[in-house]
Parts: structure tokens; C-alpha cells; sequence
């Protein structure tokens, strides 16, 4: 009788096929970050916003970008900051220069001026580049020169009028808080205690009305550089793109207090840079949603 065991199979050694179809083996596991958003480069199109998305979006892509971001805003103290902060040291350390030469405070001011318009126009631009993933592209023709001094005369033009609007509506609450320190001995006087709580309220509508006028106008800057709109043209598309979607960018970030925990975080360690690039980031990606240049992706669930 043979035994049934002598011609029992024996389980051979794994081979380095079998390794290969292990469901259980080990793997590298790729950690590149997930992206929220795609942004691409399209005629701009109305879009009304869901509520949360701006702030999601902007936080995540900020945080995948954030040391391009932080070096946009160590740019900007670099060749902003610092040149207004030597120039007022010359001027209080040297006096009689704006009395004796009236002409170089102007010129200062002239030449700071048109620095922080170019530095606008460069870190907007290179902002859109960094969200679309493109290549960072420098002045190599005329023709880009030329185009980066068409950007930069519409966008002063468009600063300009933009500051001057806000300043001209500031007015009225500069002249109500003169009058109310000049007559602040009068607090005894009922109709003058009337006066100003009936100012008080209509101050806070002004400034309401104020933000939301400023709201929706900033992203004109952004049509400007990224479509070559001029100044008029880009106030009338950022008020038209903006219709409807105020609240939601008032309040992008609501309900996400740990986004705005860790940007505190990141903004001391990086001494302000951090809050500057953020601002970039934010506005750009608040101005691409608002005109149907961003697509959001859908979240993955998480893994083991």
C-alpha cells in the first residue's frame, strides 16, 4: 500500500514572482499632496459661490504653496517696505533736505509709488502662475516689456482712483469724529448725546456700505494683469463677477477656526511674510473662483 502522504505536495519556497502578486506585502506609499483645485486660463464667466468653498480652497492651496507664498511676501517687505521705511528715516534724520530741495520728497514718493504698483502687478502675476502651475516666465522681448508697462499704467490709474474713492467716503466719518473731539465737553447735553448715538449708527452703515463697495471692486487689479482689461472696463467686470457672492467672501473662513490658528502660527515664525503671501493667495483664488477659472476636486476619503 503506498502512502498518500509521499506524494503530498510540499509548499515550495516564495520566489520572487509570488512577492510580486503579495496583497499583503509592503509598498511606498506617495505623499504628494492633494490638490483642491485646478485653475486654468479661460474668458471669464460668472459663477456664484457655495458657501465655505473660498475659504477651503484658499487654505489648502495656500498650505501646499506655502513657501512660494512666503517668499512672495518676503519679496514685497524687501522691495516695498523697506524702501518707505529709509525713506522716511532720510527725511527725519536730514530735515532741511524737504525745505532746501522741495523737489526730492515728490520724487521719492513718485519713485515708491510706481515700485509698489510693479510689485503688484509682478506677485499678482506670479501668484496666477503658481496656482496654474506654469512656468515662471521673465522679461526676455519687448513685447513682455511692453505689456508689463501696459499692466502697470492701468492698474496705478486703477489704485489711484480706487484710493481716492475710499478716502473720499472716509470723509464724512473723519469729520464726525473731528467734531465729536472738539465738542466732547458737551456729554451733559441731551440733544448732543442723541446726536451721537444717531452718528454712531450711521457710521457703522457707511462703513459697511464702504467695505462693501471695496469688496467688490478689488478684483479689478487681477482682470487688468490676467486679461488685459483696461481700468474702466476691469471695474465694470469686478463689480459684475462679484453681484451675489459678497457674503460668501465675508465670510469664507466661518466655521474653520484651525485654519486660521495655523496662519497665526505661520505668520509669527515667518515675521509677517506669511500673512502678506497669504493675501496674495487668498484674493487670487477668491478672484479665479469668481470668474470660473478654478475647478474644485472632489475630496478622497481618507486611507489607511
Amino acid at each position: 500500500m503506498t502512502c498518500p502522504f509521499l506524494f503530498h505536495k510540499t509548499p515550495s519556497m516564495p520566489t520572487q514572482n509570488d512577492d510580486n502578486h503579495n496583497p499583503y506585502r509592503a509598498t511606498f506609499i506617495d505623499e504628494k499632496p492633494v490638490d483642491a483645485a485646478r485653475f486654468f486660463r479661460a474668458t471669464p464667466e460668472y459663477r456664484k459661490l457655495t458657501p465655505g468653498s473660498v475659504g477651503r480652497t484658499s487654505y489648502a492651496v495656500f498650505m501646499q504653496h506655502k513657501w512660494q507664498f512666503i517668499g512672495l511676501g518676503f519679496a514685497q517687505v524687501l522691495f516695498m517696505v523697506f524702501p518707505v521705511f529709509a525713506v522716511l528715516w532720510l527725511l527725519t534724520q536730514h530735515p532741511d533736505v524737504a525745505r532746501t530741495r522741495p523737489w526730492l520728497p515728490v520724487v521719492a514718493a513718485v519713485i515708491l509709488c510706481l515700485l509698489a504698483v510693479f510689485m503688484i502687478v509682478v506677485s499678482v502675476s506670479a501668484t496666477l502662475r503658481i496656482l496654474r502651475k506654469e512656468r515662471m516666465v521673465f522679461l526676455s522681448t519687448p513685447r513682455d516689456a511692453a505689456r508689463l508697462a501696459w499692466c502697470m499704467l492701468h492698474t496705478l490709474i486703477y489704485l489711484v482712483a480706487w484710493f481716492g474713492l475710499m478716502v473720499l467716503l472716509l470723509l464724512p466719518l473723519i469729520y464726525g469724529i473731528t467734531y465729536l473731539t472738539d465738542n466732547w465737553l458737551n456729554w451733559s447735553n441731551v440733544p448732543f448725546l442723541f446726536g451721537v448715538t444717531l452718528g454712531i449708527l450711521l457710521s457703522l452703515v457707511w462703513v459697511i456700505m464702504l467695505i462693501y463697495i471695496m469688496t467688490r471692486l478689488v478684483y479689478g487689479v487681477h482682470l487688468i494683469i490676467d486679461h488685459r482689461m483696461n481700468c474702466l472696463v476691469a471695474a465694470l467686470a469686478s463689480w459684475r463677477h462679484s453681484r451675489g457672492n459678497v457674503k460668501t467672501i465675508a465670510f469664507k473662513n466661518q466655521g474653520q477656526n484651525t485654519h486660521g490658528f495655523v496662519l497665526i502660527v505661520l505668520t509669527y515664525l515667518t515675521v509677517g511674510t506669511a500673512l502678506i503671501g497669504w493675501c496674495y493667495c487668498d484674493v487670487t483664488v477668491t478672484y479665479l473662483l469668481l470668474t470660473g477659472q478654478c475647478e474644485l476636486l472632489d475630496e478622497l476619503p481618507d486611507e489607511w
